[in-house]
């Protein structure tokens, strides 16, 4: 899947960057529609076909949200990591892009990266509640970058209401919403008899 979602970010990198070429129609029908179908096919066959100890300890309802944050995160770290250009101009369309802010975009998709790697080692872990501090995590590190932007936005008016919703949007909403939703959804009690967690 990671794979796929991949080559799926590649095809829309092409149509917005190529938006005058004569194979941009055809690239559209056939590759994006045939990978996404393709992907859509990976999805239903691992959710149909999942084994039944494929966890090694805590609920499965938390190791569901760790693994969707990992995915999330991953390809949104690929996005800013290989396509910086494409996010820029989504963020900053009247601004000229330099390479400071090509390479700050690329160091920020390698964060997006290396957190998303925690999210899924995360998923091995024994107890739920570390893998809800690992969620705690998830939720923390967007607060922040949520107060950064309103800050830039209300204080210094460095921020237009586009790119103020443009950020929340694709980099602070969805990892926000989906840990909050994992540890409200799943609250943890410590187990028995485990002295760490009396």
């Amino acid at each position: 899947m990671i794979a796929t979602s991949c080559m799926l970010l590649s095809k829309f990198y092409v149509q917005v960057m190529e938006k005058n070429s004569p194979l941009t129609d055809e690239h559209l029908y056939f590759g994006f529609l045939g990978t996404l179908l393709w992907l859509l096919g990976n999805l239903i066959h691992i959710i149909l076909n999942r084994p039944p100890e494929q966890f090694q300890g805590g609920s499965k309802n938390m190791n569901a949200f760790l693994g969707l944050d990992y995915y999330a995160t991953f390809l949104l770290g690929i996005a800013h990591l290989a396509f910086p250009q494409v996010v820029l101009l989504k963020l900053f369309r009247y601004t000229a892009i330099d390479g400071l802010h090509t390479h700050t975009t690329r160091l920020l998709g390698t964060m997006l990266i290396a957190s998303a790697l925690l999210s899924q080692a995360a998923r091995e872990f024994t107890y739920d509640k570390d893998k809800q501090a690992v969620l705690l995590g998830r939720v923390l590190i967007p607060v922040l970058q949520l107060f950064v932007i309103l800050y830039h936005h209300a204080a210094l008016e460095a921020l237009t209401v586009h790119q103020v919703l443009w950020m929340c949007g694709t980099l602070v909403g969805p990892a926000l919403l989906n840990a909050t939703l994992g540890i409200f959804m799943n609250p943890v009690k410590p187990p028995r008899g485990d002295k760490k967690y009396d």
